[in-house]
Protein backbone atom coordinates (compact mmCIF):
# COMPACT_ATOMS: atom_id res chain seq x y z
CA UNK A 1 0.00 0.00 0.00
CA UNK A 2 1.48 3.59 -0.63
CA UNK A 3 0.13 6.74 0.46
CA UNK A 4 1.47 9.80 -0.16
CA UNK A 5 0.85 13.00 2.16
CA UNK A 6 1.44 16.37 0.46
CA UNK A 7 -0.16 19.98 0.02
CA UNK A 8 -1.11 20.17 -3.61
CA UNK A 9 -2.22 23.86 -3.03
CA UNK A 10 1.51 24.60 -1.66
CA UNK A 11 3.21 22.69 -4.30
CA UNK A 12 1.31 24.66 -7.54
CA UNK A 13 1.95 27.84 -5.28
CA UNK A 14 5.20 27.07 -5.27
CA UNK A 15 5.76 26.20 -8.62
CA UNK A 16 4.05 29.07 -10.10
CA UNK A 17 6.54 31.70 -7.82
CA UNK A 18 9.93 29.94 -9.19
CA UNK A 19 8.34 29.92 -12.34
CA UNK A 20 7.44 33.68 -12.59
CA UNK A 21 11.16 34.26 -11.19
CA UNK A 22 12.47 31.86 -14.03
CA UNK A 23 10.59 34.60 -15.98
CA UNK A 24 11.95 37.76 -14.51
CA UNK A 25 15.51 36.19 -14.43
CA UNK A 26 14.67 35.76 -18.52
CA UNK A 27 13.93 39.07 -18.69
CA UNK A 28 16.53 40.48 -17.28
CA UNK A 29 19.27 38.24 -19.40
CA UNK A 30 17.10 39.15 -22.59
CA UNK A 31 16.74 42.88 -22.90
CA UNK A 32 14.62 43.34 -26.24
CA UNK A 33 15.97 47.39 -25.77
CA UNK A 34 19.28 46.84 -26.02
CA UNK A 35 19.59 44.07 -28.94
CA UNK A 36 23.12 44.69 -30.03
CA UNK A 37 25.13 44.85 -26.82
CA UNK A 38 27.11 41.75 -26.28
CA UNK A 39 27.51 41.07 -22.82
CA UNK A 40 28.21 38.02 -21.11
CA UNK A 41 25.23 35.48 -20.35
CA UNK A 42 26.61 32.42 -19.01
CA UNK A 43 26.41 33.96 -15.13
CA UNK A 44 22.83 34.90 -15.63
CA UNK A 45 21.95 30.81 -16.44
CA UNK A 46 21.87 29.54 -13.06
CA UNK A 47 19.62 32.60 -11.94
CA UNK A 48 17.16 30.66 -14.55
CA UNK A 49 18.70 27.10 -13.47
CA UNK A 50 18.24 26.48 -10.07
CA UNK A 51 14.35 27.88 -9.72
CA UNK A 52 13.79 25.21 -12.81
CA UNK A 53 15.14 22.47 -11.38
CA UNK A 54 13.39 23.49 -7.62
CA UNK A 55 10.16 24.14 -9.77
CA UNK A 56 10.93 20.37 -11.24
CA UNK A 57 11.52 19.10 -7.47
CA UNK A 58 8.97 20.94 -6.01
CA UNK A 59 6.11 18.23 -7.85
CA UNK A 60 7.89 15.54 -5.73
CA UNK A 61 7.81 17.20 -2.19
CA UNK A 62 5.93 15.38 0.59
CA UNK A 63 5.81 11.93 2.55
CA UNK A 64 4.94 9.15 1.32
CA UNK A 65 4.27 5.62 2.77
CA UNK A 66 5.63 2.15 1.13
CA UNK A 67 4.47 -0.51 3.07
CA UNK A 68 7.34 -0.33 6.20
CA UNK A 69 9.57 2.34 5.00
CA UNK A 70 8.43 6.11 5.07
CA UNK A 71 10.03 8.47 2.69
CA UNK A 72 11.00 12.56 3.45
CA UNK A 73 10.94 14.23 0.38
CA UNK A 74 12.31 17.62 0.60
CA UNK A 75 13.65 20.35 -1.61
CA UNK A 76 16.99 19.61 -1.53
CA UNK A 77 17.16 15.96 0.37
CA UNK A 78 15.32 12.78 0.55
CA UNK A 79 15.78 10.35 3.61
CA UNK A 80 13.86 7.02 3.95
CA UNK A 81 13.41 5.75 7.74
CA UNK A 82 11.91 2.81 9.18
CA UNK A 83 7.96 2.89 10.39
CA UNK A 84 9.81 1.08 13.42
CA UNK A 85 12.14 4.01 13.84
CA UNK A 86 9.24 6.52 14.03
CA UNK A 87 7.72 7.17 17.70
CA UNK A 88 4.12 6.94 17.75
Amino acid sequence: MRIIIANRNARIASIILLLVFVAASVGGIYDPADQFAAGDWWPCVIFVAVPLILAGRSATVGVVVVGDTVISRGWLRTRKISRVDISP
